[in-house]
């Protein structure tokens, strides 16, 4: 990999630190947004990350992040490991309702919201 996209709901505020062993791995907090009480049961089942080889670039996307009228999830406190001198770049995730990863071509238009 010459270069990993990195695109979440947390953009901007993500940690990128080395890798030790040279794999590229990324890891974070989910929280619920909006909700009072603990989480329910599988409220964090579908959260992570997936992600996709286009040509010489990593594009890695969180998955499972949602707003849906006054509540959702969101993921914080990110951190990505990649191998020194493996670029890293960020692009926002529109948060909307839509539970799947956003996996089109890095710098492609943000989706729509409510898709």
């Amino acid at each position: 990999m010459k270069k990993v996209v990195l695109r979440s709901g947390a953009a901007g505020d993500v940690k990128v630190e080395p890798s030790k062993d040279g794999t590229i791995s990324v890891s974070g907090t989910p929280v619920l947004v909006g909700i009072e009480g603990g989480p329910s049961e599988g409220a964090f089942d579908k959260v992570g990350f997936a992600s996709v080889r286009f040509e010489d670039t990593l594009l890695v996307a969180s998955k499972g992040e949602f707003f849906y009228i006054h509540f959702g999830t969101r993921l914080t406190n990110l951190v990505i490991r990649v191998p020194e001198g493996v670029p890293v770049s960020q692009e926002r995730l529109v948060i909307n309702g839509d539970l799947e990863p956003d996996l089109r071509p890095p710098g492609a238009p943000p989706r729509p919201e409510g898709r």
